[in-house]
């Protein structure tokens, strides 16, 4: 693979001293941050690894607690923290006045081919503990090539350590064939001590409604773990072996597989096996306000016209994301535009359906309501579990971004 390698340095190289004798430049009023950017060093080589170095200096009067971290957004984006793709360590430690600190990055990172900025951001954590941002600088456009070969090891957030995933197999042979549950993992262990770890491979699922949001999908199912150890400073690999659940994979739709590591009861590393198909943006066909709770609507199917003069009936897909069973009840209702009670004042509702859910299973329920007044409407649907006998509460709500006319 042939190397880039793209050099930024945003800043002169002088060095930030106590106010008024020298400032960081291209700060409005840096006697009032405490902490500024002095400057910021991006390298990328073999287009996946990127290495940060970043001169951070104190000019307020006292000492000053700071974080420093960076991200990874699409290039143009107006608040690339808000849209980050990748969040790397955050460093916090203390500023003497007057003084300076260099800190510096090495990731590797999996994201699809394309132009990223990369955005440093700098808080002061005050003594009561709440934070101020202070400063912040972007470099970029950065050019990133996904890896050649699946799965990726796709990180939202850099991995914490001690034991640092390499890389994971595929599905491995299982009693029914190919099991998503078992693999053959590499390990690191970046210390040095032999480490005791802890591997699992985990099942979530992607919600409707936010296709695009494939770090906050629902967890499934946990495989039982395997426990190992690793010599100090060393790489091991191991297999990972479970059973895969057949109700959750024949029936639930999106399912994502993680990957977890764990070193003394913390999370070392966490990774999502995925690839580039796991950024494709598609379109929404849905609206969702919130996670859902152990049911999850994963599907609203209504008719393809809305006659006035004739009874309409819509389809309800509800999922059970649990491994136990679920009596659920469904409703759906044709409200005012932009309503977040539809309930309240429908002008047309059907339910409640109620069923019972197997565990990890999908139903599709199909409710009939009488005719629809004319005009622009909204679609939605809402889930309710049973906690205890013939006691219900709210698990789900999604929304149909289409609009309903009915003529």
């Amino acid at each position: 693979m042939t190397t880039l390698i793209v050099a930024l340095s945003l800043l002169l190289t002088g060095a930030c001293g106590p106010p008024p004798v020298k400032a960081c430049a291209q700060n409005s009023d840096p006697s009032q941050l405490g902490l500024c950017i002095d400057s910021l060093t991006t390298s990328v080589s073999d287009e996946q690894q990127i290495a940060v170095s970043v001169r951070i200096g104190n000019l307020s009067s006292k000492q000053a607690v700071g974080k420093v971290w960076w991200v990874l957004a699409p290039t143009g984006s107006k608040a690339p923290w808000d849209s980050a793709l990748f969040t790397s360590k955050v460093d916090q430690h203390s500023y003497a006045v007057g003084k300076t600190a260099d800190l510096s990055w090495n990731v590797t990172v999996a994201l699809p081919n394309a132009l990223y900025d990369l955005a440093l951001i700098v808080h002061v954590v005050d003594p009561d503990g709440t934070e101020r941002h202070v400063d912040l600088r972007e470099a970029g456009p950065i050019r990133l090539q996904g890896p050649d070969t699946e799965p990726w090891l796709i990180r939202r957030h850099e991995s914490v350590g001690p034991a640092v995933i390499l890389s994971v197999s595929g599905p491995q042979p299982g009693s029914h064939g190919l099991d998503p549950f078992s693999r053959i993992m590499t390990i690191r262990n970046s210390t040095k001590r032999v480490l005791a770890f802890s591997a699992s491979v985990q099942a979530k699922n992607v919600l409707a409604g936010w296709e695009d949001r494939w770090s906050d999908s629902m967890p499934l199912y946990l495989a039982p773990p395997t426990d190992g150890t690793i010599p100090a400073g060393s790489s091991q690999s191991i297999s990972i072996a479970a059973a895969a659940s057949s109700p959750m994979l024949a029936t639930l739709p999106r399912i994502q597989f993680w990957l977890l590591v764990a070193v003394d009861g913390s999370v070392s590393d966490e990774v999502l096996l995925g690839g580039s198909q796991t950024f494709v943006a598609t379109p929404r066909l849905f609206f969702r306000p919130a996670a859902p709770g152990p049911v999850a609507i994963s599907s609203i199917d209504p008719p393809s016209r809305w006659i006035h003069s004739a009874s309409q009936s819509t389809t309800v897909s509800v999922s059970n994301l649990t491994g136990n069973v679920q009596v659920v009840q469904v409703w759906w209702y044709l409200a005012a535009l932009n309503d977040p009670r539809p309930w309240t004042h429908p002008s047309l509702n059907a339910g409640p359906a109620q069923v019972t859910l197997s565990p990890w299973s999908t139903q599709a329920i199909s409710l009939r309501a009488g005719r629809p007044p004319v005009g622009r409407w909204e679609l939605s649907a809402w889930v309710h579990y049973e906690v205890k006998r013939a006691t219900f509460i709210h698990s789900d709500e999604l929304f149909l971004v289409q609009q309903i006319t009915v003529q």
